[in-house]
């Protein structure tokens, strides 16, 4: 399986080592200026009395989108263009009906290959690949961070003012392997291109993993399949760390990776403190002809010494058709469950309701669920297709949706 592929299999984030180079794409009229961690991209108008607003580029697919709020979100695509692939930022504050062009160049090409994007508010975004970049501007320049040499960036999440990395970096003894880390960046002082840290919960051999935030605690998935601890908990107000138990252990027959609570929400709220918090996983077993069983378990945490840290299942399995590719949990506690083969499929449920609502995309052979997220209790957005492959570039289509009812359907995004 692709590495990039194996990576979304847990969650989303294919990705990446440094350089510090930005530049415009697949445009006219445009200038470059280079300093040692920045590269910003600005427009220069043609000497005319009329211009012409840049354009989407033609053969534009989306790789990985963000919304900040219900109506304000960006995503970030690829088009081929005559330096092989280009990419760019485009953003919509209308729920994705219309999208315009971020950059006065229009385009975003970083080379750290970005393969996904996270914006914590309008201004303030990471863009990550082989590498990873920051904006305080809405993404119209960009600042490349300085990670690990060699680090691939497998997932980003922000909890408070902190922005965390989690890395696999490969190591010298034995060749070949990676040991799996946390770094983090006061994204909210200013910025600055260097996270600080180096927090370090597990080395594996050739790691995939996946962040996924809660109101005040973090959840670390390494992506150990067969592991007995391959979920962990971070506080980082007391810079602690705490082991789960395997909550796929509860299964039977052929046993994936968990897939953590996705999205940006562990918990069921964004209000919980750390000693009430809940967190939900995905566990799936017996693959076969297409298909696999599909359970959710939860977990009510405590940071008492004298609590117990058990999994109970939480209703009737989802559907079986597909094998899961992603996970994500609303505020509220609504599920979503992305799902492929021969088809693509997403797989949602409010809180609390026994029936599933189901999206089923076959146009594009079957290709997975590469980003599933909520952005609230109604709003939530999936990518099929996207990145994947061994050199973790882009794929060669994709698409977009967007729901508005609670997943209880999806629109076809147009860009």
């Amino acid at each position: 399986m692709p590495d990039a592929v194996k990576r979304h299999l847990l969650g989303i984030g294919a990705v990446l080592s440094a350089s510090a180079a930005l530049a415009a794409c697949g445009q006219s009229g445009s200038t470059t200026t280079t300093s040692p961690s920045l590269t910003t991209t600005s427009s220069v108008a043609a000497s005319t009395t009329s211009t012409t607003a840049p354009a989407i580029a033609a053969g534009f697919e989306p790789l990985a989108m963000s919304f900040v709020s219900p109506s304000l979100g960006f995503t970030l695509g690829h088009y081929r263009c005559s330096q092989g692939q280009c990419y760019q930022l485009v953003r919509t504050t209308d729920e994705g009906k219309h999208w315009s062009l971020v950059a006065p160049a229009g385009s975003v090409v970083v080379s750290i290959n970005p393969q996904s994007l996270y914006f914590a508010d309008a201004a303030r975004g990471w863009i990550w690949g082989r590498g990873a970049a920051y904006t305080a501007n809405g993404g119209k320049s960009w600042s490349v961070l300085v990670l690990p040499a060699g680090s691939v960036v497998d997932s980003v999440a922000v909890v408070g003012d902190q922005a965390y990395f989690l890395l696999s970096t490969p190591t010298s003894s034995p060749p070949g392997t990676y040991v799996t880390s946390l770094f983090e960046q006061n994204w909210q002082a200013g910025g600055g291109t260097t996270p600080v840290g180096g927090f370090s919960p597990v080395g594996t051999p050739a790691p995939a993993g996946m962040l996924a935030p809660g109101a005040s605690l973090l959840g670390v998935n390494t992506g150990q399949s067969g592991s007995t601890s391959p979920l962990w908990l971070y506080d980082p107000a007391s810079d602690s760390s705490t082991s789960l138990p395997n909550p796929c252990a509860a299964s039977t027959g052929a046993i994936s990776a968990p897939l953590m609570s996705g999205g940006r929400y562990l918990a069921d709220g964004t209000t919980d403190p750390a000693s009430q918090a809940k967190f939900q996983a995905l566990c799936t077993s017996d693959p076969g002809a297409g298909s696999s069983a599909k359970q959710l378990y939860e977990l009510s945490y405590s940071v008492s010494p004298s609590a117990s840290s058990s999994w109970t299942s939480l209703g009737a399995s989802a559907p079986l058709g597909g094998l899961a590719t992603d996970f994500a949990t609303s505020p509220g506690g609504n599920f979503a469950i992305g799902a492929a083969s021969g088809a693509s499929f997403v797989y949602a449920q409010q809180a609390g309701a026994s029936n599933w609502s189901s999206l089923t995309d076959s146009s594009l052979g079957g290709a997975p669920v590469t980003q599933l997220e909520w952005v609230d209790d109604s709003h939530a957005f999936a990518v099929i297709g996207g990145p994947e492959g061994t050199g973790l570039g882009p794929s060669s289509a994709s698409a977009a949706y967007y729901s508005s009812d609670g997943g209880a359907s999806f629109a076809k995004l147009a860009f």
